[in-house]
């Protein structure tokens, strides 16, 4: 047997051995976190936001075959991009592509766990080629694995999903300074924007500070640094370049809405100090680390060649300034410092090997230091536990290596064949520097534990298989929408090309997104205004076409039927709703109806098209979009006015003194867990419920064929969350405490049934709080709809686009879509494009004239088009630049 060959093998097997330990450290973390049966996947916004977003992007590329799309049926129509912030270019998705029949929910929870074992292993990797020992490489391997921010590898992915590209950067970083190739750099940097481009500039600025300390600090290049300069801003700018079809048209996104923040951070809070270290310690919406990491960053200050990187460091840890620059300007929010997590353990991992070489020693200053986020912290037992333990660990550690040092100083010299075992005797001082990694791995795991994971046996977005509707032949020129899990299901689309009003999207068209809930007085179920959920809202569903819907069998809503049933689920279908696109000659100008107050506006909204002229789209469009020809006070178009819908209108108020005694009816059926005491002369009723209570009041004059419309205000006593409940329909005001508060003062109640209406269910939140301003209607929904709209003047044919076919009218009218209208549509007629106007308040519709007609409406996200090319061109660049450097290469080794 070849003895060298023997060593060889041996030599690259043992090679693995750290990293396959690794592998098995992050399954055994994984296996002790996840309950059995279940994915890795947490309940919230895992299962609504990323899981449903990256199955509606899969949705429609099976209907589109485009793996970049324009558009998507979401939303009533929205621009793609208003989800780029969960990554539809991300490779696990476009995997998901090829894999249709494969779960979305364990095709992202498979890339969770692959993630995080990979950024271990290259985290190790990175080490190795700095350290002496490869054990302490293994360590940080441990240390990376075990940071509290990787708790969002099964809650909110795009926190922490492109930390193993981030670490490809920093290997790029050395390999351009070493060999001058970008290749790997830039590649990494462009895989990274297309997992989480909000992370983008945190993840530049690591870049950025990394390429100054190995370029000034470490001194690892040989090139002059002018040119290591060029070529890594060459590599920054190629590799934003190379993604533009991904970051442009985001950015415009965002440009062109309102984004929801929070509350605005003050400008004391912007430049002062956080000396709590909650960026730094414990918290998984920050870095996630302990106190060892925050020890060993105090004692780099001490060594000259980690000074400037670990001051730096500090300062973005404790100066807020830096979390909101990096956050885009949005708030001061910790969770934009993960991308630190690399660096700031590059540092402890040295930091440890150096104090157990003997060439640092431990400072009891630095030790003080790290008592004093004591102070201010969320956190003191964690901190004082975690500092009690690392100090034990580090006598300990103390404590062996002194008596390996005395028994070696006593031992005889050893001689050449003695070489083992000083490895050995090393090794046997090394091993208990695990010590320092128990605290740091169980405290990611406990706080892992304190998840809800989601069950592998859950079927809340999956009740009825693709299968099972497409068996119905539902119609894509309606919409469909869950009633049933509307939180879980806010991003599902139910078949390819079938449209839906819910999104769940950090970026939501602002016009859209005030209309679902200010102008249709939709509630607003959960803490926040972002997500849009619809409800049994007649009104709603009638103007937006939404014919078929998810529900309970105990809550079909009025005017549907049900078609198909599971269980307690089913699909009920409402056939007297309007379509998505039709031709309408019942029309009230803008004007008229901005003069109308709720409820009469949503009646005027069904009860016929409202249109602006040209002068209303002024700031919505650009001016050769806009119809400056007609409009509908100079047409042949029946035109109502506000006047005549109020004369004739079906909603009638009810007056507050007709109504029993609030106070006495909750008396008598809250069973004493409600005191209400009522203020008639302010309107006002105040109510302490006790815990949270169910009620139910019969009605004196049940009600049917009616619906009814109620509508109150809500405050909280001590600014903490209310919800109140009628007859299924739940509205919330979120506490003072809410991240995003949504600031719903304003409840409201459209009740209507297919059963005759006897009594009202509450259920009603714990707290105290005050309802007031009460108003109160019914309306005879015996008579329902716009007469002016013909739902079958359109019949749409297959398309790329948003909406093609071909439409006929009888008379000139006008052409309407629920579309909400946003700079990139485009509409043509008979193959010539026409001026765009806004009907129905803000979707898209244009006049038409009289006979048969060719439509088709396109829509190309802003700065698209251009994107594209720049993309291409990056790309061009990149690839030449690398055959470049090929050759280059080549052609020294031929020399040599």
């Amino acid at each position: 047997m070849n003895t060298h060959n023997y060593h060889n093998n041996r030599e690259k097997l043992s090679s693995f051995f750290y990293p396959i330990l690794l592998i098995l450290f992050v399954l055994a973390c994984v296996w002790l976190i996840l309950p059995a049966d279940s994915l890795f996947g947490s309940e919230g916004d895992w299962l609504s936001q990323h899981v449903g977003a990256a199955e509606q992007f899969r949705k429609i590329f099976q209907e589109t075959g485009r793996i970049f799309p324009d558009s998507s049926p979401a939303g009533s129509g929205s621009n793609i991009y208003d989800f780029s912030y969960y990554g539809f270019l991300r490779p696990d998705v476009l995997i998901s592509f090829l894999l249709p029949k494969i779960p979305m929910a364990f095709i992202i929870s498979v890339y969770a766990v692959g993630s995080l074992a990979a950024g271990a292993v290259l985290f190790y990797y990175l080490l190795k080629k700095h350290l002496t020992f490869d054990f302490f490489a293994f360590l940080g391997g441990i240390l990376y694995a075990s940071a509290s921010c990787f708790y969002h590898t099964h809650h909110q992915i795009m926190f922490v999903n492109y930390m193993p590209f981030l670490l490809l950067a920093l290997f790029g970083v050395e390999r351009l300074l070493h060999k001058g190739r970008h290749g790997l750099l830039v590649l990494s940097l462009a895989l990274v924007y297309l997992h989480s481009y909000y992370f983008a500039p945190a993840v530049l600025a690591v870049v950025f500070l990394y390429f100054i300390h190995c370029l000034y600090f470490e001194k690892i290049t040989f090139i002059p640094p002018l040119k290591c300069w060029l070529r890594f801003l060459f590599s920054i700018g190629i590799s934003i370049g190379m993604t533009a079809i991904l970051l442009l048209p985001t950015g415009l996104d965002l440009l062109s809405t309102k984004k929801d923040a929070g509350t605005p951070a003050s400008l004391a809070e912007i430049f002062s100090l956080e000396f709590s270290m909650e960026s730094l310690l414990y918290h998984p919406y920050g870095c996630g680390l302990t106190i060892l990491c925050l020890y060993t960053l105090f004692l780099s200050i001490r060594r000259k060649s980690t000074r400037f990187l670990s001051l730096l460091l500090l300062l973005c840890l404790t100066a807020n300034t830096c979390s909101y620059v990096l956050s885009g300007f949005l708030y001061v929010r910790y969770k934009v410092l993960i991308p630190l997590v690399p660096l700031l353990l590059i540092l402890c991992v040295r930091t440890l090997e150096e104090l157990f070489t003997g060439r640092e020693k431990h400072s009891l200053i630095c030790g003080a230091l790290c008592l004093v986020p004591l102070l201010s912290s969320d956190y003191p037992q964690a901190i004082l536990v975690d500092f009690t333990l690392a100090g034990t660990a580090f006598l300990f550690l103390f404590g062996i290596q002194h008596y390996f040092s005395r028994k070696k100083s006593a031992a005889p010299s050893p001689e050449i064949g003695q070489e083992s075992d000083r490895k050995k005797t090393a090794y046997q001082t090394m091993i208990p520097c695990l010590l320092l990694c128990l605290f740091p791995a169980a405290s990611s795991i406990l706080i892992g534990q304190q998840d809800e994971f989601i069950s592998k046996d859950d079927n809340r977005q999956s009740v009825f298989s693709q299968e099972e509707l497409e068996a119905l032949n539902l119609q894509d020129s309606y919409r469909f929408d869950y009633l049933t899990e509307p939180y879980a299901n806010a991003n599902l689309l139910a078949l390819p090309g079938m449209g839906s009003t819910r999104m769940y999207s950090s970026v939501t068209d602002y016009n859209y997104s005030s209309f679902f809930y200010q102008t249709m007085r939709n509630p607003i179920r959960v803490r926040n205004r972002v997500a849009l959920m619809t409800d049994a809202n007649p009104f709603f569903s009638y103007l937006m076409g939404i014919r078929y819907i998810q529900t309970k069998d105990s809550r079909i809503p009025w005017g549907y039927q049900p078609i198909a049933q599971k269980g307690n689920i089913l699909i009920a279908e409402n056939k007297n709703v309007l379509p998505i696109a039709y031709a309408s000659t019942k029309i009230m100008s803008q004007k008229e109806y901005e003069t109308l107050e709720f409820p009469y506006s949503l009646e005027a909204l069904t009860r016929c098209t409202i249109a602006a002229d040209a002068s209303d789209n002024s700031e919505a469009l650009n001016d050769s979009e806009i119809s400056n020809d007609f409009s509908p006070e100079t047409s042949t178009i029946q035109n109502i006015s506000a006047d005549s819908l109020m004369e004739n209108s079906w909603i009638q108020p009810i007056s507050l003194e007709d109504l029993p005694d609030f106070s006495k009816l909750v008396s008598e059926y809250a069973d004493g867990k409600i005191s209400c005491q009522q203020n008639p002369q302010k309107g006002e009723l105040q109510l302490a419920v006790k815990e949270e209570t169910s009620l139910q009041i019969p009605l004196s004059e049940p009600i049917h064929h009616k619906m009814l419309i109620c509508t109150f205000r809500v405050a909280s006593l001590k600014e903490k969350e209310v919800t109140i409940e009628i007859n299924g329909i739940r509205n919330r005001l979120s506490g003072k405490s809410a991240p995003y508060p949504n600031h719903n003062d304003q409840f409201t109640y459209l009740i209507a049934s297919n059963e005759e209406i006897t009594e009202l269910k509450f259920h009603l939140s714990s707290g105290t709080y005050t309802l007031s301003d009460f108003q109160i209607w019914t309306m005879d929904t015996s008579h329902w709809g716009n007469e002016g709209a013909d739902p079958d003047s359109f019949q749409a044919q297959e398309s790329r686009h948003p909406l093609q076919g071909k439409a006929v009218l009888s008379e000139k009218g006008y052409f309407v879509t629920s579309f909400p209208l946003r700079k990139g549509y485009r509409a043509y007629v008979d193959g010539t494009q026409v001026s765009l106007c806004t009907v129905n308040d803000i979707f898209l519709g244009f006049p038409l004239e009289a006979g048969a007609h060719e439509i088709l409406i396109s829509y190309t996200p802003p700065g698209k088009t251009f994107s594209v090319f720049l993309s291409l061109l990056s790309l061009f660049l990149f690839l030449a630049g690398e055959i470049y450097e090929i050759q280059i290469q080549h052609r020294k080794k031929e020399i040599l």
